[in-house]
């Protein structure tokens, strides 16, 4: 994972368990998780420690309030005027890890989905997303 990919309040997996990042250093290229300090920077990063995105699951979209109204199909509704659908598509591997937004925003990554609500104007839902 590359740092400029990253926000405050991203979930990742550090080491296989996941965890929010709590603060990024870009100059260092250093990120704050569960209270430790883990550097992203290839040639500095200590090979005991594992930095991955979370893959997008329907289990995860489920238990953030999303809803099926179709077969590979998601959507989540708010009390204001607010819909975001999304479609699932098989990746290059067959699994079913590919998600669209309107047809433009390739989703395979929970960190990603969490930008896209913040741009959204649903920062609570990204910050509090749970994996």
């Amino acid at each position: 994972m590359k740092i400029d990919e990253l926000m405050i309040g991203d979930w990742i997996l550090v080491n296989g368990t996941p965890m929010q990042i709590q603060a990024i250093d870009d100059i260092d290229g250093e990120i704050m998780a569960g209270d430790e300090l883990y550097c992203l920077i290839e040639d500095r990063v200590h090979s005991e420690d594992t930095i991955e995105p979370i893959p997008l699951t329907d289990d995860i979209l489920e238990w953030n309030t999303f809803e099926y109204f179709h077969k590979n199909y998601a959507s989540l509704s708010y009390e204001h005027p607010f819909k975001l659908e999304m479609k699932q598509w098989p990746d290059e591997n067959g699994l079913n890890g590919l998600w669209t937004v309107g047809g433009i925003i390739e989703i395979r990554f929970v960190h990603e989905l969490q930008h896209v609500l913040k741009q959204c104007k649903l920062k609570d839902l990204a910050d509090n997303f749970v994996v």
